[in-house]
């Protein structure tokens, strides 16, 4: 009976990562609620960042705020949590303090320093991001593990050389970090990483890849519950429709934006607020609204610089300038 009971488990647990992978989040946290003992802290954390259960990974860490019964893995995943939810301090020092522990293997070591050049990205210190990102990607490969690691860090680099100007560079990063997901089936972030390519042709121009790109992504996202990149995604196609205009244009452009703009209230998120605002700002620019153009950047402002997040203030300060040339 023991035997079978520990059969049922591992099939279980099975089952929970294979939705996850495919982002059921339903699917998963109903099998998680079902197990009749509680699941491994760290095990599960995996899985709830696999589907965007953020809120749920924000309970745990409540439960132990200072991190110290988690390992680096889960660190790594609530780090993240942190960062979208714009706590860069807090994701800071959940990962400081944990590299400052002795002997930590290889592995470990390149999670947290992934968080580290992270948190540097998003204060606007991209040269020593870069560094990092790269120490972080031949870390993971040296210890021949962590696959996703891997990926990760390619499509982290690929985001953080966009500053520099570095758009056709970045490519061969992000398609190597699709190509990861793909072979794994990580549908989910093979489409957050499709709305990180999305962005690159935005910057190129190129706006047949761009919204083939984002429309494969949607077309995902839809599938599965509310992911925070979906907002992002959803920004892209309003911004897409903005600087690309059509006859459709002008119905696609705010039905886009507004549906961005819902999303993010529902996710607790300075980034993703920021994004949806600055979205709404150029739309409503587009459709000739100074009024609302200027109040959707001023809130874009205010969530990006509340969360620390330097690119974001920037592209939402521009905003603010645009909607006032339009007034």
């Amino acid at each position: 009976a023991a035997a079978s009971l520990g059969e049922t488990e591992a099939t279980r647990r099975a089952l929970v990562e294979a939705h996850a992978l495919r982002g059921e989040r339903s699917e998963a946290l109903a099998l998680l609620s079902s197990f009749e003992q509680p699941a491994d802290q760290d095990w599960l954390v995996h899985q709830l960042f696999t589907v965007g259960a953020h809120d749920e990974i924000a309970e745990l860490l409540a439960a132990t705020p200072d991190g110290e019964t988690f390992n680096e893995d889960s660190v790594y995943f609530i780090a993240y949590v942190l960062m979208d939810r714009g706590n860069l301090a807090g994701a800071s020092d959940l990962a400081e303090r944990r590299l400052q522990r002795p002997g930590l293997p290889g592995e470990a070591r390149a999670e947290l320093l992934d968080i580290r050049a992270s948190v540097l990205h998003y204060q606007g210190s991209y040269r020593e991001a870069d560094l990092l990102f790269s120490e972080v990607i031949e870390l993971y490969k040296e210890n021949n593990k962590h696959w996703d690691g891997v990926a990760n860090a390619l499509r982290n680099r690929a985001l953080n050389r966009l500053q520099f100007g570095l758009y056709r560079e970045v490519l061969p990063d992000l398609l190597g970090s699709l190509a990861l997901y793909e072979e794994r089936g990580a549908r989910i972030f093979y489409a957050q990483t499709l709305v990180m390519l999305s962005e690159v042709y935005l910057e190129l121009a190129d706006y047949d890849r761009a919204l083939d790109a984002l429309t494969e992504s949607v077309a995902i996202f839809e599938q599965v519950q509310v992911q925070p990149f979906y907002v992002h995604a959803l920004a892209n196609l309003a911004v897409l429709y903005v600087e690309r205009p059509t006859g459709f244009s002008p119905v696609l452009a705010p039905k886009y934006a507004q549906r961005a703009l819902a999303l993010s209230e529902a996710l607790n998120s300075k980034l993703y607020s920021a994004m949806a605002f600055i979205a709404a700002s150029r739309v409503s620019r587009f459709a000739g609204d100074a009024s609302a153009a200027a109040g959707y950047a001023e809130r874009a402002v205010r969530a990006a610089e509340e969360g620390g997040l330097l690119e974001l203030t920037i592209k939402a300060r521009a905003a603010r300038a645009l909607a006032a040339e339009g007034s």
